[in-house]
């Protein structure tokens, strides 16, 4: 069974380079999961066919909520 990437976004870290490396993020249908119908997929622009972190819709809110309020630098 394949994984279905939607479409991949970049980090808007580097906004004034679009040649500069970083994250992408998709998302993806995970066919036939009780749990999640969806993903969020991140990998590195360098390396799009090397590893990739997988989370649900929860756990990247939360990352994200983590950035945002600055928890994730203390």
């Amino acid at each position: 069974m394949g994984l279905s990437i939607m479409m991949w976004f970049r980090s808007c870290f580097y906004p004034g380079n679009p040649d500069a490396s970083g994250v992408q993020v998709s998302e993806i249908e995970v066919p036939y999961n009780a749990t999640h119908d969806r993903m969020i997929v991140l990998r590195h622009s360098d390396n799009p066919s090397g590893p990739m972190l997988f989370f649900t819709s929860a756990e990247w809110h939360a990352f994200v909520d983590g950035i945002r309020t600055e928890e994730l630098y203390r």
